[in-house]
């Protein structure tokens, strides 16, 4: 996906979710730490009213791992 837009001339940065978060007390990997500001902006009203793209945003559940660190459900169990 990157490279298609790339190719389309979009801006992109590309980010690998399995990583290591930036805060690793409070998040498992990248992904669950994106999720996780993403969320948090959305409850503050950073993101436009949109039903549906609130619901989209929220929607993933999360679970508390070992060390206090988040981490989202796994696409097999969505």
């Amino acid at each position: 996906m990157v490279d298609r837009l790339h190719q389309l001339k979009y801006e992109v940065i590309e980010v690998q979710f399995g990583n290591k978060a930036d805060d690793v007390r409070k998040y498992l990997n990248k992904g669950a730490e994106m999720w996780g500001r993403v969320k948090g902006g959305v409850s503050i009203g950073s993101v436009e009213k949109d039903e549906l793209l609130v619901t989209d945003l929220t929607g993933v559940e999360y679970r508390g791992m070992t060390a206090d660190q988040i981490q989202q459900e796994s696409k097999k169990s969505t």
